[in-house]
């Protein structure tokens, strides 16, 4: 697949999209402030009054905050699967 920048992007990889995607809230934490900054970009607003949602804006803190919430996310649910798959046996 090509890659544009100034293309909209997930954020994450596939895999951890789909973890993510497992519980709705840490979902809409971390996708709806991209979703918001595509529209105010279609709106007329530049890309440094918000958020990143391509491969051009540098990130802003909120963005690495997301980031560290959906990556935790993941952390946690690997390890509470971990901690099942054990309990069975």
């Amino acid at each position: 697949m090509r890659r544009f920048d100034d293309a909209p992007f997930l954020g994450f990889d596939y895999v951890t999209g789909l973890f993510i995607a497992i519980c709705p809230p840490v979902w809409f934490y971390c996708i709806n402030p991209r979703v918001e900054a595509i529209e105010e970009f279609k709106n007329g607003k530049k890309r440094e009054e918000i958020d990143a949602f391509d491969n051009i804006t540098p990130l802003s803190s909120k963005n690495k905050i997301c980031l560290d919430v959906g990556y935790g996310w993941l952390v946690t649910f690997q390890i509470i699967l971990f901690a099942i798959s054990f309990s069975a046996f």
